[in-house]
């Protein structure tokens, strides 16, 4: 008989998956393109696009803090943020953008690119309700493709502000 083996926890900071900057830039960008697709497919999913930009900017903020934090890998700053690094990677909390964007002094990053008010809009504060993104992945939130596609501008703005080198 085959000896089964254990699936391996896939969450960041559990034993072995321990995400780069550089992976996170990667699937903050993958996200974002597929959240553009899916708004477009038959006429547009925006249940999924909203739920793939919630994880693009989530992913976003993630590459920004450990940036901020002059590291390269997750395991890099479990150490140095004691308590605080399993809220932010390895949590339910790790895709609280309102915790998140905390972590990573979003604000003070668009008040200097400029974009100082993204965080008062509407868009960001659908994105920042405690029931995000599980409302769009499990689909008990019913969200208007316009609404969609202006989650997306907003998160295509964020981007560019925090994977900025």
């Amino acid at each position: 008989m085959p000896s089964r083996r254990r699936s391996a926890k896939l969450s960041p900071g559990s034993s072995g998956v321990h995400p780069t900057t550089e992976q996170f830039l990667g699937a903050a960008r993958m996200h974002l393109r597929g959240a553009l697709a899916a708004s477009k497919h038959n006429g547009g999913e925006p249940r999924v696009s909203s739920y793939l930009a919630h994880i693009a900017v989530e992913c976003a903020i993630k590459y920004r803090i450990l940036r901020n934090l002059g590291r390269t890998r997750t395991a890099d700053v479990a150490s140095l943020l004691g308590d605080r690094f399993r809220s932010i990677f390895s949590s339910r909390d790790g895709h609280d953008l309102t915790k998140l964007s905390q972590h990573a002094s979003l604000q003070r990053l668009l008040d200097a690119d400029n974009k100082a008010n993204l965080l008062d809009s509407d868009d960001w504060k659908r994105m920042i309700h405690a029931d995000r993104p599980y409302s769009l992945r499990y689909g008990t939130e019913a969200i208007a493709t316009q609404t969609s596609n202006s989650e997306i501008v907003l998160v295509t703005s964020l981007l560019e502000t925090l994977l900025r080198v």
